[in-house]
């Protein structure tokens, strides 16, 4: 938010919340050890900060969160919106309930389908292919010390010549 009046109006309503469910203590130690409120000048310097913190769940509840949602990379969950409650995605939207947790979202996303799928790569080089490709795959082999790769690309283009 850029509103300090707005954050405390949020921490209020987390009080307030806390008393009516019976695991405050846990979400007392989940909101001090994850927790965070995030005043800023400028609203178009969320998403740089966003994606630093790579948040599991995260809430957009301003007015124009519609001009920087497109522009954040690292998120588990976005909620959209003050009635975006993370429970309908977690329970009946079609959203997904396991996220990266832990800042994790920087280099993982949600569960998803592909998770579950076994996948193959396939390469299929044609001659020319391979020896317009020759040096470059020679090079790259050698930075990465893999004679073996390097090798194996040579003696291939000799046995073709």
């Amino acid at each position: 938010t850029d509103s300090q009046d707005f954050s405390s109006k949020v921490l209020s309503s987390i009080e307030k919340f806390m008393r009516k469910i019976p695991k405050q203590e846990i979400i007392k130690k989940s909101l001090d050890n994850f927790g965070i409120v995030v005043i800023l000048d400028d609203l178009n310097n969320a998403p740089e900060i966003i994606d630093i913190i790579a948040p599991e769940h995260l809430h957009l509840q301003n007015e124009s969160y519609g001009v920087i949602f497109n522009k954040i990379q690292n998120a588990g969950g976005i909620f959209l919106g003050e009635y975006s409650s993370e429970a309908f995605g977690d329970y009946i939207v079609g959203t997904n309930h396991i996220l990266p947790t832990s800042g994790s979202a920087r280099f993982s996303s949600a569960l998803g389908v592909l998770d579950f799928m076994k996948r193959s790569s396939y390469v299929e080089m044609s001659k020319n292919s391979a020896y317009q490709l020759e040096n470059y795959v020679s090079q790259m082999a050698a930075i990465e010390n893999l004679d073996g790769h390097k090798l194996s690309v040579k003696i291939r283009q000799k046995q073709k010549k």
